[in-house]
Parts: C-alpha cells; structure tokens; sequence
C-alpha cells in the first residue's frame, strides 16, 4: 500500500491514515509513504520524498 500526500507538514495526517492501515491488519512491512515535500518537524518521515523544506516555508500548490 503506497499512501500519497502533496506535503508533509505536521505529519499528522499521514500518522493516522498509516495507523488505520495497520488497525484494519495490514502489516506495516507493507505500507509505504511518498510526498513531494516534508519539513523537518513531521512527526513521519516519508519512505520517498522529493524535497525537505524549512518548517517556516509556506507552499503554494496549483491545486489549492
């Protein structure tokens, strides 16, 4: 299971999609994370992530 997001910036969201993942018995050997951003302060630290941005960085997305 690959969980995607556009950032990681709390980290927060991802923690709890991957908890319930693993609450609904999925082995957390097989659950991947990926964004195309982080900051240092993310409670996760993606498995693939394109860029690490300070935590003072606001990030305009398109799609916002």
């Amino acid at each position: 299971v690959l969980i995607i997001d556009d950032i990681t910036d709390s980290g927060e969201s991802m923690k709890v999609c991957k908890q319930l993942l693993e609450d609904e018995g999925i082995h957390e050997a097989l659950i991947r994370t990926c964004a195309m951003f982080t900051k240092p302060r993310s409670v996760v630290t993606p498995d693939y992530v394109f860029d690490t941005v300070a935590d003072s960085v606001w990030c305009v997305f398109p799609w916002e």
